[in-house]
């Protein structure tokens, strides 16, 4: 699933997948098509 923008439903979605720990990092980059730097500024903007 590579795609050059998520939508924020979307990107929370993917980050609840990381936070349940079903994947780790890498691994959720890598079903997702995007960097593990992305995934880490996801969860910095989206989880307080």
């Amino acid at each position: 699933m590579s795609k050059n923008h998520f939508s924020a439903p979307e990107k929370m979605a993917i980050l609840d997948e990381l936070k349940n720990g079903e994947i780790g990092l890498k691994a959720t980059a890598i079903k997702f098509g995007i960097s593990k730097t992305t995934l880490v500024k996801w969860r910095r903007r989206y989880e307080v």
